[in-house]
C-alpha cells in the first residue's frame, strides 16, 4: 500500500514537473510499459502527440525516486531536430521543480556540452543528468560515459 502511494505521488510530481494534467492514454499505457515491467518500447505517433514528454516520463520517475535514496540517473534523449531539441531543453531549464534534482544539457549548444562535459568527468554527480542530443554526437558522449 505504502509502495502504490509513493508510486502515485511521484507519478503527480512528475505530471507537474513536465508541465503536464495528465497523459494520453496511449501515453499512459507506453509509460507503464517503460517504467514498470522495464520494456523496450518504440514510439511511433503523430508529430505533436507527445513522443518526448512519454520517453521523459520514467526518467522523471526515476529521478524522483532514486533521489530519496541518495542515487543518481544519467540519461541520453535523441533528437534528430536541432530546433526541437532546443526547444525540450529550455521549456524543462524552466521547470522549477526538475533544477532542484536534474541538470538539463543540450549538446548542440556549446556552452552546454562544455559544462555536461566538465560535470561528467568530475565522476561525482550532485544531480541526476539529462542529455539531449543529435544522433551523431553520440560518440562523443559514450566515450564520457564510460
Amino acid at each position: 500500500f505504502l509502495l502504490s502511494l509513493l508510486v502515485q505521488a511521484d507519478w503527480a510530481a512528475a505530471l507537474d514537473f513536465l508541465g503536464l494534467n495528465d497523459l494520453r492514454p496511449y501515453q499512459a499505457e507506453a509509460v507503464t510499459a517503460i517504467s514498470v515491467s522495464n520494456s523496450r518500447v518504440l514510439l511511433h505517433f503523430q508529430t505533436g502527440s507527445g513522443k518526448t514528454c512519454t520517453m521523459l516520463f520514467p526518467f522523471v520517475l526515476d529521478v524522483l525516486q532514486q533521489s530519496r535514496l541518495g542515487n543518481f540517473s544519467i540519461a541520453l534523449c535523441f533528437v534528430p531536430l536541432l530546433a526541437l531539441q532546443a526547444d525540450h531543453v529550455g521549456k524543462l531549464k524552466q521547470s522549477p521543480g526538475l533544477k532542484t534534482c536534474v541538470d538539463v544539457f543540450s549538446l548542440a549548444v556549446p556552452d552546454d556540452l562544455t559544462d555536461c562535459v566538465k560535470l561528467l568527468r568530475q565522476k561525482k554527480l550532485g544531480k541526476s543528468i539529462l542529455i539531449f542530443l543529435n544522433p551523431e554526437r553520440y560518440a562523443e558522449v559514450s566515450v564520457l560515459l564510460h
